[in-house]
């Protein structure tokens, strides 16, 4: 049986959209997220991702406040705001297009782009960039800012 992505692209996914969840259940940002959990901590959520999965991501969200010391705290949702899961895809296809491009393993591309300055842009759920297609979105981080059109 074929599948759609692979096991490593799977784990990706959920990484992405747990970094989201937990940014928006603390007071967080993704980069902060990133560098709390330094390179150990985040191997060990791509190495445990297809375990988590399983779990409830509420739960997985409080062992991991436990073991990181953040305060889980509620943020009012809109609802036209995009689902943990739909951001969660936009950096998995941005990360995979980056790693393709660059040669570069899907953790490293992983790292700098929730490290870079153009998250704010793609996270402005009002500016809707998430809805651009990747290799837009991809030059407009290289450019550090949304390209003109």
């Amino acid at each position: 049986m074929k599948y759609r992505y692979t096991q490593k692209e799977n784990d990706l996914f959920y990484v992405c959209s747990l970094i989201e969840y937990i940014n928006r259940n603390s007071n967080l940002s993704k980069k902060e997220i990133i560098e709390l959990f330094k390179d150990k901590g985040l191997k060990k959520l791509f190495y445990l991702a297809d375990v988590y999965h399983c779990e409830n991501i509420e739960k997985v969200l409080e062992e991991l406040s436990l073991k990181y010391h953040f305060e889980i705290v509620k943020k009012e949702k809109k609802e036209s705001d995009p689902t943990f899961y739909d951001m969660g895809k936009v950096y998995f296809k941005l990360i995979k297009y980056k790693s393709k491009k660059h040669h570069q393993s899907y953790f490293d591309s992983f790292k700098t782009i929730y490290k870079s300055p153009f998250t704010r842009y793609l996270d402005n759920y009002n500016a809707n960039m998430m809805l651009s297609n990747i290799p837009y979105l991809y030059y407009s981080y290289l450019n550090k800012k949304p390209l003109e059109y």
